[in-house]
């Protein structure tokens, strides 16, 4: 998503092309390098470097304490910083040398006191954290180098450790947090809404402008003179400008021009100047532009050499360079401003050289804000610019200085109308006339003088003085046809005409300009819309009037910003949309991909808001260690620019990585655990969600804490890099939210799905009703229906079917890929001697071109394998809710025989307290009391002994859920007669059968023996391996041969001969003999399947007939049954057909139970052979 967000940057054009589209190389190049990195060496690097941490830890004794491996890594970190310090640079070299030593410190202290690893461990971690942020102080010096470095070093402590202190409050409070959230989904929601609504308003409010300003480190003062001044006056002034920018203390040099080279690209008149200023860094620097220090006294003071030269001190102070008032370089331009006032010459806007050339290059104007007015003819032309000009100075946002419309007529011309009658009285000619004429003006070639080797003509003519005085010129003598000597006016007029200093056209138009610039405060777009919307307004009240044929068009920096507006309206939506479908390819589904997605809107809106914020007076407006924040971190209003589109670009990227993490382990808790209920849900949420928020907190964590340095820096191109990561920075900053969004919505969704498979939604509207109607058939279904699901989510051996599937998954992916290459190195301690000198070291990478079918033949293996053991899995669920069921349904006829029995036993205690009565009466005798006693303790025996009983099918039932086997069961449901909703006949079908898991695992099997034959085939072709080996080869000294020391690249070619053959022989007979034993199994699974289906349906049968006649039977027993315990009321006679009977009653109400489960049973196996069923 990172590569593919900067996309829209390689489709930019012109500045903004040449300007981002490096840096989206360079990023994507960093990306793809970071890539092969994390695939290639990072695991084995972590392999290496963590795997000490798996064993035990050692004490003095042991003897892996004296072991070169142990001590390997100090080591090696105090050889490299050796080298680096002694052959490279000092400083880095003996940072990393004193890391080396403290891994050593820290190793031998854990050995010391090995009960307090933890301990030694944290104390390391902060040593570490404190020498990271003091070497990024002494580098950084974020609060100037007017503070001492260990007053940066306690900044930036605390700056990092209010950012990773919020972070870690989040990891501690986040399962907290998260379950509020779950809780109250809709109150936490409103705030990503409202962040959301925010950011797009701020969005929608916010100014726009194509670029910032780039600091180049100089200015571009471009005024102008009055056209009609001339060449001596124009230098002059030239001069006087140089003399007065160059007496300004901060400006290093000045270099004026004026007119232009011999270029079309350049059509300067020589009254406007151009003054190339390069004023001096803030700080006296080195040729990098590292900043140098200089040896001071104990007064501070800087001391000098005796050529007055200051002198180098690695441990004085900085030298400013600056004046105290000056403290940016906008004070360095008001003071050229200031110092450049001459009468006649006019203000300039504020330019910088390069920035001003390509707008020049653009759009031909010298500014980077104006108005392109179009026309017949240069009068009208300047006439309207003058009226745009008085105008735009009461526009909001543009300053009045800065509006200067072009002077097109403002230069005097001397015209010399010849008149034709008098020339004709007088016998002259128009030519003869105009020699005379540039004789005296335009000079005449007299000679040439030779100055080495240039030549110049010597011209005679007039002087100054006597050129442009029209009287003087009208005394110039014309010698007639006639001899005589008249004077130039007798035959022409001379006077002086205003006219154009430069004629500009564009498209075949004739144009003038109008220049201005913009407020700081305003953005350049809006500063364009309120000037369009004031000049629509005065066109529409006819105080101010277009004339007919002009036209007029804003041009400069808005015209690109149009342009670039538009190309990102385009491939930024482009761009988002790859994004998306990323998302949606990786999870296969559209609302998992837009939950994830959402981390761009928040991220988008959490940008605008930092941009906002820096706009806002009140915010970050306080001073610390002395220094105010808001001047600090440069906090001013941020337009709308491309330099800001980029950034949000970069942070589009980024946007979706913690919500692809959190998504990737809610996916895999929620496979896990499987939740059938809200509970279960928001637990699989939580536990999702817990595993992945310190990972995500700590790629956040390092984004935001590397671009403080950004946020911070003044140097060269600071003013584009400022606006590029304030998005990132915002973007990340409010991005912490997606890890409780897309935790919330990805539980909502789970939700909802749950209540809408289930109706829970219309219950809830109709549950009265529907509880009085369903109640019945909700007894009869749920416990069991649960049970079921239960086994299938908490039997371990079920779960570690499906996880071999899913291992065998894995494997056709590991499959189709090539073998990893193979790279060599070979050192030869003694060279060997070849014709071109000693080999010494010799590096070789290889490669087996595997065939492309072999590959497929091995990934369709492995994905016959993996679907077998799909199929297996699930033949296991099936069987798996047959046993849990035929568990079940023992349980059940022996939990309701017991309520037989204990009913039974309380009918014969009424019997025995009757026969009490009867006996106290004298109206029965005590045979009859003690034939009752004698079937109630018949039943109370019985009663014992059905627990025993009730166990195995209670352990076994327990063994299927996964739990202990005491764990009690509660019967709750009343099961109902089964009735079987599918036709017996049909399910003996050959055709249907066919379909059963059982029999498409060894389908599957087949298939993998099939493709088995195939890889064995193509086995048995050879394989092809090639190298490129490089020799290096040094130099020999006693002879000096053709090629002497050059370096040998040597490709190479191997191939393997299937020679031994009869393997392939013996694997095609071993996969042959496993289909047809395949096929066996399949045809006895067949006979097995329909004489299982056939007992099973003639079970149903006789359960089936055995409810019919036992039910007829209890029927007419309970008649007499009621008949006889009236007349043993009444007589006192049958009081041993009334047991007889009662016994028979039980016998027949226990035989219908037992038909009932037998139902129930039937259809169970029934069901094993309809998957569709469960």
């Amino acid at each position: 998503t990172t590569i593919v967000s900067f996309l829209p940057v390689f489709t930019m054009q012109a500045a903004e092309g040449k300007l981002f589209r490096p840096l989206a190389f360079t990023k994507t190049f960093a990306l793809v390098a970071s890539i092969v990195l994390a695939v290639t060496v990072l695991p084995a690097l972590a392999h290496t470097v963590f795997r000490r941490y798996k064993t035990e830890p050692f004490g003095k004794s042991d003897p892996r304490l004296y072991s070169l491996r142990t001590w390997s890594t100090p080591l090696l970190i105090i050889l490299a910083g050796a080298i680096i310090r002694f052959y490279f640079n000092q400083v880095p070299g003996f940072w990393l040398m004193l890391v080396g030593i403290t891994e050593g410190l820290v190793l031998a202290l854990k050995v010391v006191f090995a009960e307090r690893r933890k301990v030694i461990d944290t104390i390391k971690n902060i040593l570490y954290a404190a020498l990271v942020a003091y070497l990024l102080s002494s580098i950084w010096m974020p609060l100037g180098v007017e503070r001492s470095t260990l007053t940066n070093f306690f900044f930036v402590a605390l700056l990092a450790g209010v950012l990773l202190g919020f972070f870690w409050l989040v990891i501690y409070f986040y399962e907290r947090i998260l379950r509020f959230c779950l809780r109250y989904k809709l109150l936490f929601l409103i705030f990503p809404i409202a962040l959301i609504i925010g950011g797009y308003n701020v969005f929608r409010h916010t100014g726009q402008e194509f670029m910032p300003s780039l600091g180049e480190g100089s200015f571009l003062l471009m005024p102008t003179s009055m056209p009609h001044s001339g060449m001596e006056e124009n230098l002059r002034d030239l001069k006087l400008l140089d003399m007065a920018v160059n007496a300004i203390p901060e400006v290093e040099t000045v270099v004026g021009k004026l007119g232009r080279v011999e270029s079309p690209l350049d059509p300067a008149p020589i009254s406007m100047y151009e003054n190339v200023i390069l004023y001096k860094s803030e700080y006296k620097t080195d040729e990098d532009g590292h900043r140098l220090r200089f040896k001071v006294d104990e007064k501070g003071e800087y001391l000098r050499d005796e050529k007055g030269q200051l002198i180098p001190d690695p441990h004085g102070q900085y030298f400013r360079q600056w004046r105290d008032h000056i403290r940016t370089p906008d004070d360095i331009w008001n003071e050229i401003v200031k110092a450049t006032k001459l009468p006649g010459v006019t203000s300039a806007p504020k330019l910088q050289p390069i920035e001003t050339r390509l707008v020049m290059l653009q759009t031909g104007m010298r500014a980077p804000m104006g108005i392109k007015v179009r026309g017949p003819n240069l009068k009208d032309i300047e006439a309207f610019g003058l009226e745009l000009e008085k105008w735009l100075r009461e526009v909001d946002g543009i300053k009045d200085a800065s509006v200067f419309s072009d002077r097109i007529i403002g230069k005097p011309y001397l015209l010399i109308d010849i008149k034709r009658e008098q020339l004709a009285r007088y016998g002259l000619t128009i030519s003869q006339v105009q020699r005379n004429i540039q004789a005296a003006v335009g000079g005449m070639k007299m000679s040439e003088t030779v100055e080495g080797r240039e030549r110049y003509a010597i011209r005679l003519r007039y002087p100054r003085e006597l050129r442009d005085d029209p009287e003087i010129l009208k005394r110039i003598y014309i010698r007639t046809a006639a001899g005589n000597q008249i004077p130039l006016s007798e035959v022409a007029e001379i006077r002086y005409e205003a006219g154009p200093q430069s004629i500009k056209s564009e498209d075949g138009f004739l144009i003038g300009y109008v220049l201005f610039d913009r407020e700081p405060e305003y953005a350049e777009v809006e500063v364009v819309h309120n000037a369009q919307k004031l000049l629509e307004e005065k066109i529409a009240s006819g105080e101010l009037t277009l004339p007919p044929g002009v036209s007029y068009r804003f041009a400069g920096n808005y015209e690109n910003q149009v342009r670039a507006s538009k190309r990102l309206s385009i491939v930024l939506p482009i761009a988002l949309m790859i994004i998306f479908l990323i998302l949606y390819f990786e999870f296969k589904s559209v609302p998992v991909a837009t939950m994830i997605f959402s981390g761009v809107f928040i991220a988008f809106s959490g940008g605008f808001v930092l941009i906002w914020l820096y706009g806002q007076d009140w915010f970050m407006n306080f001073d610390l260690f002395g220094v105010s924040m808001r001047e600090l971190f440069q906090m001013q209003a941020i337009n709308l620019s491309v330099a800001v589109w980029v950034g949000f670009l970069a942070l589009f990227g980024i946007a979706t990585d913690d919500g692809v993490l959190v998504a990737t382990f809610l996916r895999d808790s929620f496979k896990k655990n499987r939740p059938d209920s809200i509970e279960g849900i928001r637990e699989a949420v939580v536990e999702g969600g817990k595993q992945r928020v310190r990972p995500a907190m700590m790629t956040t964590a390092t984004t935001i804490l590397a671009l403080l340095p950004v946020l911070s820096s003044t140097g060269r191109g600071a003013d584009i890099m400022l606006p590029m990561a304030l998005p990132s920075f915002g973007g990340m900053l409010f991005q912490t939210i997606t890890m409780f969004t897309v935790p919330v919505l990805y539980s909502w969704y789970h939700e909802m799905k749950l209540k809408a498979s289930s109706g829970t939604g219309f219950f809830r509207k109709s549950a009265p009703l529907l509880l009085l109607l369903a109640l019945p058939v909700f007894m009869q279904a749920q416990p069991l229906d649960s049970l079921v699901a239960r086994a299938e989510r908490e039997n371990l051996q079920l779960r570690s079917g499906y996880r071999q599937y899913l291992a065998k998954a894995e494997k056709p992916q590991q499959l189709s890929e090539w073998p990893d290459p193979q790279l060599n190195l070979g050192i030869a301690p003694l060279p060997i001697e070849t014709r071109l000198g000693p080999q010494w070291v010799k590096v070789g990478a290889s490669q087996k071109i595997p065939w492309q079918k072999s590959l497929d033949a091995q990934a369709g293996q492995a994905e016959s394998q993996a679907m077998a053991a799909y199929y297996q899995w699930e033949n296991s669920k099936l069987n798996l809710t047959f046993f849990v069921k035929r568990s079940f349904l023992q349980y059940y006829e022996l939990y309701r025989t017991r309520e037989l029995l204990e009913r039974q036993l309380e009918l014969y205690h009424s019997l025995e307290r009757l026969s009490l009565a009867r006996l106290e009466n004298g109206r029965s005798e005590m045979s009859e009391v003690l034939r009752i006693q004698l079937e109630i303790s018949r039943l109370e025996k019985e009663l014992e002994l059905l627990p025993q009983r009730e166990q195995a099918p209670l352990a076994q039932l327990n063994a299927l859920l996964s739990r202990p086997p005491d764990s009690p069961l509660e019967i709750v449901d009343s099961l109902d007669f089964a009735v079987l909703p599918f036709n017996g006949d049909s399910l003996k079908s050959p055709q249907f059968l066919q379909q059963h898991p059982y029999l498409e695992a060894l389908r599957q099997q087949q298939e993998a023996s099939r493709r088995a034959l195939e890889i064995n085939e193509l086995a048995a072709r050879p394989d092809i391996v090639l190298g490129l080996d490089y020799l290096f080869i040094g130099q020999r000294n006693d002879a000096d041969p053709q090629g002497n020391g050059r370096d040998v690249i040597m490709p190479r070619a191997g191939i393997s001969l299937p020679l031994y053959r009869k393997k392939y022989g013996a694997k095609e007979r071993e996969e042959t003999y496993k289909i047809a034993a395949l096929e066996d199994q399949k045809s006895q699974a067949l006979y097995q399947f329909e004489a299982e289906i056939s007992a099973a349906l003639a079970e149903y049968e006789e359960a089936r007939l055995s409810r019919e006649l036992y039910t007829e039977l209890h029927k007419t027993t309970q008649s007499t049954i009621e008949l006889l315990t009236a007349s043993y009321s009444s007589k006192g006679s049958g009081l041993d057909e009334i047991i007889r009977l009662q016994n028979q009653l039980i016998q027949y109400e226990r035989m219908l139970l037992h038909a009932l489960v037998q139902s129930h049973l039937a259809k169970a196996k029934l069901e094993r052979f309809i998957p569709e069923a469960q």
